[in-house]
């Protein structure tokens, strides 16, 4: 019966009947009901609990991988900085090298230089010719002759700031180009100009 039924009778107690509620007994009193909500609160907050640790471990997986991949990166960037210091040697030893060819070229070039001055005052020295005097080689005959560009001057025979004392004569050696002296009468044969 779900309507509560009433009896004549004063003295009778008033009994009513409740339909069940789903979850519920009937029999349940307040401070029942009072501990299954306290149990309940307290399963859902330790459910609560459990998801936000759930969370804060994912956060800190996420946290974990950020620094694993920072770490990672500053690897490959200590790698590239490797690499390129490297680079930067090899270029830096490609230009000593390019420098050092250079000044080797340069050094070359004056040695060459001071070689030719070296043979063209031993040329002067050697050949004895007087300042001014130059020699070379005539193309159509192939013999020496000697030329004073300043006093436009040119000859076969050698040329003498001062004449040779009595009885010297002057020759020159065909292999070597030098100059040598000889004494008519007495057949001396010597490499320096005589003296009067």
């Amino acid at each position: 019966m779900n309507c509560a039924e009433r009896v004549d009778d004063d003295d009778a107690p008033l009994s009513v009947e409740v339909p069940p509620k789903s979850g519920l007994s009937v029999e349940t009193t307040p401070s029942e009901e009072k501990k299954k909500d306290k149990e309940e609160k307290k399963k859902k907050e330790e459910k609560k609990e459990k998801e936000e640790k759930k969370e804060e471990k994912k956060e800190e997986k996420k946290e974990e991988k950020k620094e694993e991949e920072k770490e990672e990166k500053k690897e490959e960037k200590k790698e590239e900085k490797k690499e390129e210091k490297k680079e930067e040697k090899k270029e830096e030893k490609k230009e000593e090298k390019k420098d050092e060819k250079k000044e080797e070229k340069k050094e070359s070039k004056k040695e060459e230089k001071e070689e030719k001055k070296k043979d063209k005052k031993k040329k002067e020295n050697n050949s004895g010719l007087p300042p001014g005097w130059e020699q070379a080689i005539d193309a159509h005959t192939g013999k020496m002759y000697f030329f004073n560009n300043e006093k436009g001057l040119r000859q076969w025979s050698f040329p003498s700031a001062e004449p040779l004392p009595d009885g010297w004569e002057e020759h020159i050696d065909g292999p070597s180009g030098k100059h040598y002296f000889v004494h008519r009468s007495t057949k001396r044969v010597q490499w320096t100009r005589p003296e009067a």
